[in-house]
């Protein structure tokens, strides 16, 4: 699966945020660009995830960490129990 992530933008008037870095699951942070929404290009497994945004600015200075993101990947369709017969009967109409 491939997420879509989203975030509000750095309110610090004195920041001049030249883009966001998404890290997941505790790796190495990529930098997505000055934009609020990003969806990954490679897929994620099934299981628990974790995504923690940062802001870098035009000196290359980066934030401290948003708040820890947990989620939770599930890409397994239900199952359906079925209740219909095995068999075709026939029968009569009525009018």
């Amino acid at each position: 699966s491939t997420p879509t992530f989203s975030w509000s933008a750095v309110s610090d008037d004195e920041t001049y945020v030249t883009s966001y870095l998404l890290a997941i699951d505790g790796g190495s942070s990529v930098d997505v660009g000055n934009v609020t929404t990003h969806t990954l290009s490679t897929a994620l497994s099934d299981g628990s995830h974790t995504a923690v945004v940062y802001a870098k600015d035009a000196g290359n200075n980066v934030s401290t960490g948003s708040n820890e993101v947990a989620f939770t990947i599930d890409s397994t369709g239900p199952t359906i129990a079925s209740t219909l017969p095995t068999t075709a009967t026939t029968g009569t109409a009525l009018d």
